[in-house]
């Protein structure tokens, strides 16, 4: 269920970045355009022209700010190319803002070898580091490193900047929570991993996340991952067994439904996966 929370916040986080590129970054670009063919028919010599070149600058900080926004909520590159190019990207628009900052990035896998469900749980937790780097360490350098050993995925995150009291962190219930600590080690270990992170007062700060990819292939009894076997997965909790809600009347209806449309040549993709995920969670 926490595994499912996290994928519906993502998504909605995914949504609402959709929502903003759509309506409002299109209506600010446009408003620029139109501003930008004003000051033209006007010419830079009228009296307005000041006036209306400020209007586009704070247009386009605007447009900036938006999609500085949206990159936070989804970044659109994690989607498009994947978590390497998103994860470099980080890095550099990290580095632009925080240039007294080194970071050396040790990627020695490539992104197909990355399960689909963790890239965003990867980025979100170098993200949330980052964040605690330029707002608290007082670093100077900075190591990012994501490699495959013994079929395991290992992500590694460290800085030589001041350290903190972990122990007095945790056991905080004000703003030092905002370090994130929490919420890394959940999208972790919701996610199938183990976190663990070393610190002290003066020493630095190590972040580390793996997961055991072997595990990970088989956690699964679903014969493929469709929209209609996700749903019925989600049940098994709440119900204990599929024969609970789905009684032997209604298997020999599908049996008889799949006969029809195989000899008919009706079978569908839909009703072949809705069967199969029926089938695989009724034998778990």
């Amino acid at each position: 269920m926490s595994t499912r929370l996290v994928s519906a916040q993502e998504e909605e986080r995914k949504r609402i970045a959709v929502e903003i590129h759509d309506s409002i970054g299109s209506s600010l670009s446009a408003i620029k355009m139109a501003l930008e063919n004003l000051l033209e028919m006007i010419g830079e010599d009228s009296g307005s022209a000041g006036s209306i070149q400020n209007l586009i600058t704070i247009t386009e900080a605007s447009i900036d700010e938006a999609r500085r926004i949206m990159n936070a909520l989804r970044p659109s590159l994690l989607d498009d190319l994947g978590l390497i190019p998103a994860l470099r990207s980080l890095c550099k628009s990290f580095r632009a803002i925080h240039r007294d900052i080194f970071i050396d990035q040790l990627i020695e896998v490539d992104d197909g070898d990355i399960p689909e469900d963790l890239k965003i749980v990867i980025y979100r937790i170098v993200q949330e580091a980052f964040n605690n780097i330029a707002k608290y360490a007082r670093a100077e350098f900075v190591e990012l490193s994501l490699a495959i050993m013994d079929d395991e995925l290992k992500l590694l995150i460290e800085d030589n900047g001041q350290g903190f009291d972990l122990q007095a962190v945790l056991s905080q219930d004000d703003a030092r929570k905002g370090l994130g600590i929490s919420s890394m080690q959940e999208r972790t270990e919701f996610s199938g991993g183990g976190f663990q992170i070393e610190t002290a007062v003066g020493t630095g700060t190590v972040i580390r996340a793996s997961w055991k990819l072997n595990a990970r292939q088989i956690t699964s009894p679903l014969a493929d991952d469709t929209e209609h076997g996700r749903a019925l997965e989600g049940l098994l909790p709440v119900v204990g067994s599929l024969e609970e809600i789905i009684p032997e009347k209604t298997w020999r209806i599908i049996d008889k439904l799949q006969t029809h449309e195989v000899e008919s040549g009706l079978e569908s993709n839909k009703h072949r996966s809705v069967e199969q995920n029926l089938r695989a969670l009724k034998d778990k």
